[in-house]
């Protein structure tokens, strides 16, 4: 085949976001010296040169339109929350009682964050009885920047009225030392102490111990339920007979 004599073909450019580059339109031959699109032959249009009906062209995208599940979204179990404010993170860790929880600081653009997130997923799922919260750094400054966050991923135990009880960060290649962290406070244990908060946080208190008291809830018997005989209140019973 000979070469195109004039004609010259350019690279597509590449879009900066996806890196992938732009689909580019079919054509169909020439008809009075330009190129047409095959979008713009209906099923009524004639071809000019043999006058008989062209069927329409409808071109598919290769890519698939359900937008891909987010890497911090993905897998979560149901013992994983995310937290979006101060007050959610003292809250849930007051309703999480004794039950041990690990707190992960992450950031949607690290790398690392990203490989080591399936393995917690499955340390999560692997124990029922935690609870995993997750922390995006860029969406929680106010979160992170009293508790001194400034490597990641980062990881925080605590474990009811004791407080914080570890704190380190772990990449995937040292995985172990979560795993090692688990076991060590998931041990069973009793507490008689009520959570009381963060201490990087003293004005933050949680509000499962201001609005949701079991006290406050329960219904005060009457006075006729409770109503004793006047011979009793006076002490001046009169005895039975025999």
């Amino acid at each position: 085949m000979q070469a195109l004599q004039g004609s010259s073909f350019r690279t597509p450019p590449v879009c900066s976001t996806s890196g992938r580059p732009p689909a580019t339109p079919s054509y169909h031959g020439t008809y009075d010296g330009q190129q047409r699109r095959l979008s713009h032959f209906t099923a009524s249009s004639r071809c000019p040169s043999t006058g008989t009906l062209r069927r329409s062209v409808v071109v598919f995208s290769s890519r698939s339109s359900i937008p891909k599940e987010p890497w911090w979204e993905k897998g979560n179990p149901e013992n994983m929350v995310g937290v979006s404010s101060v007050q959610q993170f003292v809250d849930e860790l007051a309703t999480a009682g004794d039950r041990l929880v690990i707190v992960d600081f992450y950031a949607k653009w690290c790398n690392a964050c990203r490989s080591v997130f399936p393995k917690l997923c499955q340390m999560a799922q692997d124990n029922p009885d935690i609870v995993v919260l997750k922390i995006d750094f860029d969406e929680n400054r106010d979160v992170v920047k009293p508790l001194a966050i400034k490597v990641l991923p980062y990881f925080h135990f605590y474990r009811g009225a004791e407080g914080r009880v570890a704190a380190f960060s772990a990449s995937v290649s040292k995985i172990q030392r979560l795993r090692d962290a688990l076991e060590l406070h998931n041990s069973p244990r009793c507490q008689f102490e009520k959570f009381d908060g963060v201490e990087e946080f003293p004005g933050i208190t949680p509000h499962l111990f201001e609005n949701n008291l079991i006290m406050q809830n329960l219904q005060q018997p009457t006075d006729t339920a409770w109503e004793v005989p006047e011979q009793e209140r006076r002490g001046d019973r009169v005895p039975a007979s025999v």
